[in-house]
């Protein structure tokens, strides 16, 4: 009894811990560098940034499911159900847990999570973390279309998509960019204009060209430290040929994650009919967000 005791004090004080820390969500649509965002900050020795955990996806799902489901066997016991409250409490404790085996999370004075599944309806979050702030990633659209389409070849199972638009890339162009680019950029464009206190906002392109300016930037919206130092330890987690296996930017290995890790290459791949095909869906979106050529 006295080791399982010391078990739970250990687990409510980490759980404490967890949830004082300032917590950031890195968002942005499939492609966009979410994760090689999300690998720079880590390197940071004051920033935990450990993954992609699916918090708002699996786990809330099944959490809630849990709970639903002993709320169904106990409906004639009023006192004993879990309220709407209850099921969110759930949420943060478990996902607290989970966060504090996270690799130097005791170090850490925030929390990065890069989670795709905040998706188009950033509500579910705020509701769980009034306090959280977002990082929002956007890159050129024909840049995601591309990549994303060589990203869905490494896939298993391989998406329904890629099936349907195989042998179809201005279908795919058209798809891709209706379905998820557009609709994901749009929505954060919308929350960082209603909440700008707790949006900040940087371009795929710009990390590319001035890293320690962007990285600097984001540094100070986390509130860690932007010394030279912290600063080379991020740009030495994310270097290209470190992710890459040792390749140089724009050097090519479709079957990898990171394919070429370059700006521009929609260049390589779009004619004039998928261009046209994107510039009909996109272009007010586009121009709205400054990318002209």
């Amino acid at each position: 009894m006295p080791a399982m005791n010391d078990e739970f004090e250990r687990t409510q004080h980490a759980l404490k811990k967890i949830l004082r820390k300032p917590l950031f969500f890195i968002v942005g649509g499939h492609k966009s560098g979410t994760t090689w965002l999300k690998t720079l900050l880590n390197g940071h020795p004051r920033v935990c940034s450990q993954g992609e955990s699916c918090f708002f996806d699996i786990l809330s799902h099944n959490v809630r499911y849990g709970a639903d489901l002993y709320n169904q066997q106990q409906e004639q016991v009023v006192y004993n159900v879990f309220t709407d409250a209850h099921k969110d409490f759930l949420h943060r404790t478990a996902m607290a847990l989970l966060i504090s085996r996270w690799p130097s999370i005791d170090d850490a004075t925030c929390i990065v999570e890069k989670d795709p599944n905040i998706g188009n309806d950033p509500s579910q979050v705020q509701r769980l973390y009034p306090d959280a702030k977002y990082i929002h990633i956007i890159r050129d659209g024909r840049d995601v279309a591309v990549s994303s389409w060589f990203w869905g070849t490494l896939q298993s199972p391989k998406p329904k998509w890629l099936d349907a638009y195989a042998d179809d890339f201005h279908g795919f162009v058209a798809f891709w960019t209706t379905t998820y680019w557009m609709p994901y950029v749009t929505t954060w464009l919308a929350f960082g204009s209603q909440r700008p206190e707790c949006y900040y906002e940087l371009r795929y392109e710009d990390l590319l060209r001035e890293p320690d300016h962007e990285i600097a930037g984001l540094l100070q919206f986390l509130g860690v430290d932007t010394s030279r130092s912290a600063l080379d330890a991020c740009l030495e987690a994310g270097a290209f040929a470190r992710l890459a296996g040792g390749r140089d930017n724009g050097d090519e290995d479709r079957s990898s994650f990171f394919r070429k890790g370059i700006a521009g290459d929609w260049r390589n791949h779009f004619d004039d009919a998928a261009l046209a095909v994107f510039n009909a869906r996109a272009g007010k979106l586009m121009h709205v967000l400054g990318y002209t050529d």
